[in-house]
């Protein structure tokens, strides 16, 4: 942390997120042994959002004793909606094209593609954007309650409850015969990576830096392997220990920027990430149609989701983010959903594409 307990710019952390979004990709191209690249990847993207989003919201009240509510959520809009929007509109040219039904589009554009898929309803092209719903809902939602909750005694332990809450429910649900869709896109059954990674923000600079390290280290082994774990793996049961890792690994980068996370180009990777993310899910299903040998498929869905993603970045999001907006704090640079990611439903759309009970 920096003097005066603001987080500032960490490039590591961007780095995270390239590597995020690169477990992401794996999966949509079906890499072996990343069967569950993407699960790991998004609560990564999870976990650093709440930690982001409630470090700045604490930095501004810090810095000017109140919280400027229409200055974040523009700062957010001019972030997420025009690289979303692009992706709508390429999605609904090809909806009207072949004659199918715009509901998708117009439940994405709403942010309620999650509570879609909670009930069992099949998003196509866009199934992946249940991660922006859900990171949208927290946008909403937090600045409000952050106040109350910092207020409490011991606002991480608060936070650390409400997740184990979470969780919890997520196991009850598995055993009553939920199905694997609601499990799997429910806001009360998904919130729990977000919830931890906002009692990080508050717990970070009470962590000794000299501890994180080897359990840094043991985390990123545990999250390499849990990415190989079998499609058909119980999300109740697989989703604690990548949350709990992911929780680690966030800290060390925060905390001592390492320096494999500060590599140039997985840092430019994160700072593209949304975009990636956006597009490469439908890439991924365009070319898989096509039923190409995975060493064909595998790098043309990488090479061409890289080049969406960079055309988004430099000719839609990095205009839109140049554009001054008047407000008190903005700390560090603003967080992609999955942004993580920021942050999506990350396997294809087959019997397989979620996890069994």
């Amino acid at each position: 942390m920096e003097r005066g307990g603001r987080l500032g710019y960490r490039p590591a952390l961007d780095g995270l997120r390239g590597v995020a979004v690169l477990l992401v990709l794996a999966q949509h191209a079906n890499v072996p042994f990343f069967a569950q690249g993407g699960t790991v990847g998004v609560t990564l993207f999870f976990v650093l959002s709440g930690f982001l989003i409630t470090s700045i919201l604490r930095d501004e009240r810090a810095t000017t004793g109140r919280t400027d509510f229409r200055g974040f959520y523009l700062r957010r809009a001019r972030r997420l909606l025009p690289a979303l929007a692009l992706l709508l509109v390429g999605v609904t040219a090809y909806l009207l094209a072949s004659g199918q039904s715009l509901v998708d589009v117009l439940l994405t554009a709403a942010y309620a593609s999650n509570l879609a898929g909670a009930s069992g309803h099949n998003l196509g092209n866009l199934v992946h954007t249940w991660t922006l719903s859900l990171e949208e809902q927290f946008y909403l939602l937090w600045p409000l309650l952050l106040p109350v909750v910092a207020r409490r005694r011991r606002p991480a332990l608060v936070l650390a409850v409400v997740a184990a809450l979470v969780v919890a429910w997520r196991v009850v649900l598995s055993m009553s015969g939920a199905s694997v869709e609601r499990i799997y896109f429910g806001p009360d059954t998904r919130a729990d990576a977000i919830v931890i990674g906002c009692a990080l923000a508050f717990a970070l600079a009470s962590i000794p830096a000299r501890h994180l390290r080897l359990a840094a280290a043991v985390s990123a082994a545990v999250l390499a392997g849990l990415c190989a774990a079998p499609p058909e793996s119980a999300l109740a049961w697989l989703l604690p220990p990548i949350t709990l890792a992911s929780l680690v690994v966030v800290a060390h980068a925060a905390r001592s920027a390492p320096k494999l996370l500060t590599w140039r180009p997985l840092v430019a990777t994160g700072r593209i990430s949304y975009g990636l993310y956006l597009w490469s899910f439908p890439v991924a299903l365009s070319v898989e149609s096509r039923d190409l040998p995975l060493w064909v498929s595998a790098p043309t869905i990488a090479a061409v989701s890289v080049a969406l993603a960079l055309a988004s970045w430099f000719v839609i999001e990095r205009p839109f983010q140049r554009r001054p907006v008047k407000a008190a704090v903005d700390p560090v640079d603003p967080v992609d959903p999955v942004d993580p990611v920021d942050p999506g439903e990350v396997v294809p759309l087959t019997s397989k594409a979620l996890p069994a009970r």
